[in-house]
């Protein structure tokens, strides 16, 4: 029966109304996927060689410059700056900073170094002989550095990259990194090549590869698996990232890692990169900040004096040892019992180690240096957005 106004073939029949809801459902699910972020790809490194490395460095920045490895490393007291032969480990040259100072990331502009320090808020400058020629001054904490031929890209801990500018170090910038739209904190040792910063994610076996214009993680590189159970029973997590402009490989380590692995990483390429700046383009798009961070001229720890880096050179990866969570921090851990992974209680939370355990010895026969010797309780904070509790 029709209603008034209807004619014969004014209803669409069953099969037409089901296509069409088949049809309007595709549409919206579509649009909903259109409107997630996009997944950033995972991937594996692949080993082309396997380098011996000092299984005492608490590597916390390392770069390769002329054929050799610049590596700053980390802990009070221990803290300092080397120029490393690849082939063999052996340390060339050794430059120590003051027992007060906890050394951080380092990156190359114009062939100088420059070494960050956890909480002294002090960037070391030196030069390609490791002598101190300079410094500056910055807020907040100091954790990985690289420099992508304009500026220097710095990080704290957090889900933030800040942008600075290579001869004075103020900042110029900065940009929340995001995975999938959530960020990603614990954004440690960093090396910058072409338009991308690589970045360690601190205690975890990532590598993420970030477009510094907008924050994007690009994809995740997952290196676990590098080391021998027995190797990994004595060393710390991973933390360092070296670029070969000339290869096309990286670089990668940890914190009292025996080894360092030269690997290709799927998106990394293979040609030479720009002769000036092992690490390529600039990070655009970044937001600017309310004021800029002062550099303030000032001797270092060997008390010299000298004008602050500027130019254009690579930084490259680091290699390091792992800290653990305590006292509200970031605090170094001692080798010789369970990983972070654990399900270890120890006395520091998060650490699966126990604060202030007897050290066993741990031997590399490839290694120039092989006793790991004790390494004591040392507390290291997080900043003021990790907050945990001391149960030390």
């Amino acid at each position: 029966m029709l209603v008034a106004g209807e004619h014969a073939g004014s209803r669409p029949t069953p099969s037409r109304a089901l296509a069409r809801r088949i049809a309007a459902s595709a549409l919206g699910s579509v649009v909903v996927l259109l409107a997630l972020p996009l997944v950033a790809q995972v991937t594996r490194p692949e080993v082309v060689r396997v380098l011996p490395h000092d299984p005492r460095a608490f590597t916390q920045g390392l770069l390769l410059l002329d054929g050799k490895f610049y590596e700053s490393t980390g802990q009070y007291g221990r803290s300092g700056v080397r120029r490393v032969t690849p082939a063999t480990g052996a340390v060339e040259r050794s430059a120590a900073l003051a027992s007060d100072r906890f050394g951080e990331g380092l990156a190359l502009v114009d062939r100088r170094l420059i070494q960050l320090t956890w909480q002294n808020h002090v960037a070391v400058v030196y030069d390609l002989e490791l002598a101190p020629i300079g410094s500056f001054e910055y807020e907040g904490e100091g954790w990985g550095l690289c420099f992508d031929g304009t500026r220097l890209v710095m990080s704290d801990g957090s889900s933030r990259l800040f942008f600075r500018d290579p001869t004075t170090f103020a900042l110029l910038g900065e940009v929340e990194v995001r995975r999938a739209g959530t960020p990603v904190s614990r954004l440690n040792e960093l090396e910058c090549v072409e338009n991308v910063v690589y970045a360690n994610v601190w205690q975890t076996d990532s590598i993420v590869r970030i477009d510094p214009s907008s924050g994007a993680v690009l994809a995740t590189i997952d290196a676990s698996g590098l080391l021998t159970p027995a190797e990994a029973a004595v060393a710390d997590v991973l933390n360092g990232i070296a670029f070969d402009a000339a290869s096309g490989h990286f670089f990668i380590t940890g914190k009292l890692w025996p080894k360092v692995f030269e690997v290709r990483l799927p998106s990394s390429g293979g040609g030479p990169a720009d002769a000036g700046s092992s690490a390529g383009a600039g990070a655009g798009g970044a937001t600017a900040p309310s004021g800029g961070s002062t550099a303030a001229a000032g001797a270092p720890d060997a008390g010299a004096s000298g004008a602050p880096a500027s130019g254009g050179a690579p930084a490259s990866g680091a290699a390091g040892t792992h800290e653990a969570v305590g006292g509200g921090g970031r605090q170094p851990i001692t080798p010789g019992t369970a990983t972070s992974r654990s399900s270890c209680g120890c006395g520091v939370p998060g650490s699966g180690r126990a604060a202030g355990s007897n050290q066993p010895t741990a031997t590399d026969s490839s290694s120039p240096t092989t006793a790991v010797p004790p390494v004591g309780r040392q507390r290291k904070k997080w900043s003021t957005y990790e907050v945990t509790s001391w149960f030390g």
